[in-house]
C-alpha cells in the first residue's frame, strides 16, 4: 500500500527529475561539438532549360569543438542550484514517505477501534 500512495511516488518522480537535473548542470563541462554541411551552385544561364546544368556545384563541411574554459561561474551556480533541488526533493520524498506511514497508521488504529466497538456491541446484544 505504502509505495504506491500517490503522494510518495510524486516525490519520488521529483526526486529523479532533480537527480538528472544534476547530470544536465554537469554537461556543461564537457565539450560541445558541432557538425554542418553546405552545398552551394554557382553560375547563370541564358535558357531555361531544365536538363543541361551549367552550374558549377561545391560543397563545405565543418566540423568545430568549443570547451568553454570559463564562464563567469555559470556552470558552478547551476550545479550548486541543482544539487539544492535534489535535496529539497530528498526531503520532500522522506516527508511524503513518513506522512504516508502515519496516515496508515492512523487509519489501521481507525480499524481495529472500529472493531473493537463491533466485538463490543455483539457482546452486549448476546448478554442481554
Amino acid at each position: 500500500l505504502l509505495p504506491q500512495a500517490p503522494a510518495l511516488r510524486e516525490a519520488r518522480a521529483s526526486l529523479g527529475a532533480a537527480t538528472a537535473g544534476i547530470r544536465v548542470a554537469r554537461s556543461a563541462y564537457l565539450p560541445q561539438l558541432q557538425l554542418s554541411y553546405n552545398r552551394q551552385a554557382l553560375g547563370s544561364s541564358g535558357s531555361f532549360d531544365l536538363l543541361p546544368s551549367p552550374f558549377r556545384f561545391s560543397g563545405a563541411l565543418r566540423f568545430s569543438v568549443s570547451l568553454p574554459l570559463f564562464d563567469q561561474w555559470g556552470r558552478e551556480e547551476a550545479i550548486t542550484r541543482a544539487r539544492v533541488t535534489e535535496s529539497v526533493a530528498e526531503e520532500t520524498a522522506r516527508e511524503a514517505e513518513l506522512t504516508a506511514r502515519q496516515t496508515l497508521a492512523q487509519q489501521l488504529a481507525q480499524l481495529r477501534l472500529a472493531q473493537a466497538q463491533v466485538t463490543r456491541t455483539q457482546y452486549e446484544r448476546n448478554r442481554a
